[in-house]
């Protein structure tokens, strides 16, 4: 039983290493580019350390406790039940039940756990640090900085470019160009976030967002077509312009396309379209050990406290336990859904709910063992993401025989 535990252990460290890293990476490309655009060793010394300073600030490689590790476990492999905790106590302290659950789980992860990787921002912070050693290269082929220039426009508008498809073209003619191009987000309702009007055509988007693309040509264009996926779409003539609503389902790219009055044809650059999934509710449990055990008689209702995140809003929030009673294959389980003392305020992004469970009320005896926690569902529609915390128990205590048999 000493090796389910070291499975959280090693993932843990593996964790917290791969934090480490991420933090000495931004200070290499931070002390690198300071250093090389200062001219000054010391700067650059000074930069790298306030930078991985500030990324083990930000990212707290020690607060990754194998609790931590546990959970995101559960979160990502599915067998283990949410109930990788299991594997944190001694197996001796556990109940019959409890134990044979811990024994399934340690089987069921084993191999998975070795093969997860703990989340980390390591191909982030290797790109930042790349751009930054090259601006820093760049610049100082450059000559920079140099003696002041304040004259230096800013960048412009990333504009929608086209290339001719035909190699010969008729100069007396000349080709169609681009006057407009428009780009409005209408996020999912239930977000909450306003519209937002674009002229950026890489387009990184909640999941669901619809996308309206409105094109202005200077003369003489018959067709257009967004080009995406294998597909090719036409957009839709009116006004002037040419325009098509999309829904973002997915990531990947696209282009748009054009024929002219005389035939010809251009093509445009690809540019991303990047879906963000609404991610599920966060779920924890305050100050609650995960085992809390009762001497028959000395049933006190079980208090806790659940606080509760989500990225666009919570619809809902409950406590499901159950109870099982007996053991071995006599063994029965009842589940109930109980209600926090306050309800939840419906939209809220961050909330803290309070509840009560009553042994009593839920008919438990001697020997008898509950299983709760606290699931919670967004606002995402037609289907919410639905999250839940660990699971918990609170077990009365058989003083007739000396545990539970497992058969």
């Amino acid at each position: 039983m000493k090796e389910g535990r070291e499975i959280l252990v090693q993932f843990r460290n593996r964790w917290q290493l791969l934090l480490y890293v991420e933090a000495a990476i931004y200070a290499l490309g931070f002390g690198f580019f300071l250093g090389s655009i200062s001219g000054n060793p010391l700067i650059g010394a000074l930069g790298a350390l306030l930078a991985g300073l500030v990324s083990l600030f930000i990212r707290k490689p020690w607060i990754k406790d194998l609790e931590r590790s546990a959970a995101y476990v559960d979160t990502r492999i599915s067998t283990a039940g949410y109930s990788s905790g299991l594997l944190i106590p001694q197996a001796t302290t556990l109940t019959g039940l409890s134990r044979l659950q811990r024994y399934r789980v340690e089987e069921a992860i084993k191999e998975p756990v070795r093969k997860l990787m703990p989340p980390n921002g390591l191909a982030g912070a290797a790109v930042v640090s790349l751009l930054l050693i090259l601006a820093a290269l760049g610049a100082k082929n450059l000559g920079w900085p140099a003696n002041g220039d304040p004259s230096s426009p800013d960048p412009e508008v990333q504009q929608i470019r086209f290339t001719p498809l035909d190699t010969i073209q008729d100069a007396e003619v000349p080709l169609p160009q681009l006057l407009e191009q428009r780009i409005q987000l209408d996020y999912p309702s239930y977000t909450g976030k306003p519209d937002l009007r674009t002229n950026d055509p890489n387009i990184r988007a909640i999941t669901g967002t619809a996308i309206t693309w409105e094109l202005r040509f200077d003369q003489g264009v018959t067709q257009v077509w967004l080009e995406t996926g294998g597909s090719s779409l036409n957009l839709r003539p009116g006004d002037g312009s040419f325009r098509i609503r999309r829904k973002l389902e997915l990531s990947g790219f696209y282009s748009f396309r054009f024929r002219d009055s005389l035939g010809r044809s251009q093509v445009s650059e690809l540019y991303s379209l990047q879906a963000i999934e609404d991610r599920a509710p966060v779920v924890t449990l305050e100050g609650l050990p995960q085992y809390t055990y009762y001497e028959p008689g000395q049933e006190s209702p079980l208090n806790l406290r659940a606080r509760i995140s989500d990225d666009y809003g919570l619809k809902e929030a409950y406590i499901v336990a159950t109870v099982s009673k007996g053991s071995g294959e006599a063994v029965k389980f009842r589940e109930e859904r109980l209600a926090f003392t306050a309800p939840l305020a419906v939209g809220s992004t961050d909330a803290v709910l309070d509840g009560t469970i009553d042994l009593q009320d839920l008919g438990m005896e001697a020997g008898d063992e509950l299983y709760f926690y606290v699931e919670a569902g967004d606002r995402k529609t037609p289907d919410p993401n639905r999250g839940r915390s660990e699971t918990y128990f609170a077990v009365i205590r058989d003083t007739t025989s000396a545990g539970f048999a497992v058969e």
